[in-house]
């Protein structure tokens, strides 16, 4: 679908809006569900993002260890997307979800790591 999607903004649309004015685009279906969910999940990350590092925080009455345990979520998301990359899969919403759920297991393996460490 996204093929599809790619030519339709590669100048097909424009060919249609120069020879019938006055159209309108309006995506509906499944990429108007799609942009909403990425839109609600960029909100909701930075939300996440505030709310783990506050609660490291208050855990570790530091503000340093947590922004040292959180400097590893952008490594994790990197090797996911170079892993995608390579395979050359598509990513899908259940894809990003699972990205988002692994800064879960970095921040885990961090607190792991600080724990052992002192």
């Amino acid at each position: 679908m996204g093929e599809i999607i790619e030519d339709l903004d590669n100048g097909y649309l424009d060919e249609l809006r120069g020879d019938f004015s006055g159209i309108n685009l309006r995506w509906d279906g499944a990429q108007e569900g799609e942009s909403e969910f990425l839109n609600s999940l960029q909100r909701n990350i930075i939300f996440a993002m505030f709310a783990i590092f506050f609660l490291l925080a208050a855990a570790f009455r530091s503000y340093s260890q947590p922004l040292i345990i959180m400097t590893a979520i952008p490594f994790g998301y990197m090797g996911a997307i170079v892993g995608y990359l390579i395979l050359r899969i598509d990513m899908s919403m259940y894809s990003i979800l699972g990205i988002v759920a692994a800064a879960g297991v970095v921040i885990n393996g961090n607190l792991v790591l600080m724990d052992y460490s002192k």
